[in-house]
């Protein structure tokens, strides 16, 4: 049993090893910093979408990959050594073969790290291969359970085919991501808010066929409970995509924001115009936003109003939640309305037909977010002094309190200031 044990690990453990290696030759094939600064290009993204692709079109049957014969060939001769060689060269041949059906799985991750450091890619291909050689860890020490697993056939054909059709949703995001970076106003061009996520209303509903079967030749439970609650659930989620593309008055649910913030952003030509005090400005819930920062300064200091800052992209997705949850709480928003507001776009700036102008403004931002948060992350916000030299308060990243965390975060910004303002009024009398 000891030895069983032993060879039992020695085999899982050579198949998360290889799946890993895997993840961080990639990682260091094509190198963290530079593909980061690539990450919103046009050419990367189609690069992706057609990546992505070939993984659906794996996935949903129409291709197949194979792993070179004479490759598998020298790893079963190796598996005759016996012994740890031989279950070490055993688990390197079951990887290989394996590859050809987990590649479409792999590839999504891969894609990821590519984007990454080496961690991620390590971490990600640690639980994917753990989890990938667990069940045969338990089925080397207990044979008796294979008995139990339900058979292979037309319920796995079924799952490739959702998650194939999961692939082409990522797949409409980089080409989303590709048509606004192409776009000479970085808004979207061909794939607009509304297609996307009727698109993938679409995807949910193809999604609910998989599930019961249909698209299986062979016979199936289409009856089978499992079966019934996942079609519910893709049934529920492109009911409520298409309620929200529909504008149905709905309670605004973690479902439809999180859908939502994946589409394309709703700027469109005409939305960006060029303001007397702010320059190139953008409208927001009737207030204009400027994407100056200079200009927004100006403003600020002739009004002497606080300045609220909005570091943000066009292909932030993290951005899109916030703006649709806690930027239009009416608390916020009568906060905001006080102050002068500017968007800082990191990525991308939109509307702006002039290349050189608004690659210029994107620069611009990015030193100035270095320069008062210490970095560029998406979203951050900043509560400034008029002059746009002082940081009274910093907020980053997603408020999961429901906007609290925000008012705060905005309340500390006012009451600093309040602070400030006394200490001067005391130095003046003085």
């Amino acid at each position: 049993a000891g030895s069983s044990l032993g060879l039992a690990i020695v085999y899982c453990l050579s198949i998360v090893g290889a799946f890993t290696i895997l993840g961080v030759l990639t990682a260091a094939i094509f190198g963290a910093n530079t593909l980061t600064d690539w990450a919103n290009g046009a050419v990367l993204n189609l690069f992706f979408a057609v990546l992505f692709l070939l993984f659906a079109l794996i996935l949903l049957g129409v291709i197949n990959v194979q792993i070179p014969s004479w490759l598998l060939t020298w790893t079963s001769k190796r598996e005759a050594a016996g012994g740890l060689a031989g279950v070490v060269f055993m688990a390197l041949t079951f990887t290989l073969v394996s590859f050809t059906c987990t590649f479409a799985f792999v590839g999504g991750l891969l894609v990821v790290a590519a984007q990454g450091d080496y961690l991620w890619p390590i971490i990600g291909m640690l639980c994917f291969s753990t989890a990938f050689a667990s069940p045969f860890f338990i089925l080397a020490m207990f044979p008796r359970l294979l008995k139990n697993l339900p058979r292979s056939g037309g319920w796995m054909e079924d799952v490739k085919i959702v998650i194939g059709l999961i692939e082409l949703g990522a797949v409409a995001k980089f080409l989303s991501v590709a048509d606004v970076n192409s776009s000479p106003t970085g808004t979207p061009r061909f794939i607009t808010y509304g297609g996307f996520l009727w698109a993938f209303v679409a995807l949910c509903v193809l999604a609910v066929v998989a599930t019961l079967g249909f698209f299986n030749r062979s016979k199936v439970r289409r009856a089978a409970p499992a079966r019934l609650f996942f079609a519910a659930v893709f049934t529920l989620l492109g009911a409520r995509i298409a309620a929200g593309v529909l504008e149905v008055k709905m309670y605004q649910d973690p479902v439809w924001n999180v859908a939502s913030a994946f589409a394309p952003p709703e700027i469109r030509d005409g939305d960006v115009t060029e303001h007397p005090e702010f320059g190139f400005a953008l409208s927001f819930h009737g207030e204009q936003i400027g994407l100056e920062f200079d200009r927004a300064v100006s403003v600020a200091q002739k009004s002497q109003k606080l300045l609220f800052v909005d570091i943000t992209g066009v292909n932030c997705v993290n951005c899109r939640k916030m703006e649709r949850t806690v930027l239009v709480d009416p608390r916020v928003t009568e906060i905001l309305a006080t102050t002068v507001q500017a968007q800082l776009y990191v990525d991308r700036v939109p509307g702006i037909r002039d290349q050189q102008r608004a690659e210029s403004i994107k620069e611009s931002n990015n030193k100035l977010a270095i320069n008062l948060l210490g970095d560029v992350t998406m979203p951050a916000y900043a509560v400034l002094t008029p002059d746009g030299k002082k940081v009274l308060s910093v907020f980053k990243s997603l408020d999961s309190s429901g906007g609290e965390d925000f008012l705060k975060f905005l309340n500390a910004g006012i009451s600093k200031w309040e602070k400030l303002q006394k200490k001067t009024d005391v130095a003046t009398r003085e």
